[in-house]
């Protein structure tokens, strides 16, 4: 029993610290805090805080994880073609302009982590199974490299680039990861039915 109030209380402390990361997050807009803003946040001691998080850097990492949950974006819409993909991602660029600050930051620790980068596995999962779906004549290898270089050019990171590298507008953005999104579409599928060909000669 004293065991099992241990673990809630121990569970309870770090998601406390979580939380307290994440609001200081979101106040700053993606400027950060310090360790020592997070305990106060919380009501506890430095020495604690490190007792739970190593370092600021775990629990930047921790707080960029649940970061989407806690702005509460858009639930990606059910998609049966690669073209409906495309377009949806229209709604997610429009949220992530919102919150622009935050997810620059967010996708700046993206970049950097690889923990981060593959913590969408299961939507990437389905958006595979629409791409596999539209072109099934590509190999595994070949379906896998093209897939790669689709589901990045439709990802946030892409529409932020275009956003400050490039300075382009929301709007400009946006239209330029679709259209380079479909250009790419166009060029998958001729190595689909080229591969199509190939099996039916």
């Amino acid at each position: 029993m004293i065991g099992t109030q241990l673990t809630r209380h121990t569970q309870a402390t770090r998601d406390a610290i979580i939380e307290g990361a994440l609001d200081l997050f979101i106040e700053s807009r993606g400027s950060g805090f310090s360790m020592q803003e997070v305990a106060d946040r919380v009501s506890i001691t430095h020495r604690t805080l490190y007792r739970y998080f190593p370092s600021r850097r775990d629990l930047i990492v921790e707080a960029a994880m649940q970061i989407g949950g806690r702005l509460k974006g858009p639930s990606s819409p059910e998609v049966s073609t690669v073209s409906e993909w495309i377009d949806a991602a229209g709604v997610h660029f429009e949220f992530i302009e919102r919150n622009r600050e935050i997810f620059s930051s967010v996708f700046a620790l993206v970049m950097s982590d690889p923990d981060l980068a593959a913590s969408d596995l299961n939507r990437d999962a389905y958006y595979w199974h629409v791409f596999r779906n539209e072109f099934p004549g590509l190999g595994e290898e070949e379906a896998t490299g093209w897939f790669a270089m689709l589901r990045h050019l439709i990802s946030g990171v892409s529409y932020l680039i275009y956003r400050h590298r490039f300075a382009m507008d929301p709007a400009k953005a946006a239209t330029a990861v679709r259209l380079a999104a479909e250009a790419m579409v166009v060029s998958i599928r001729r190595a689909n039915d080229a591969a199509e060909g190939m099996r039916s000669a």
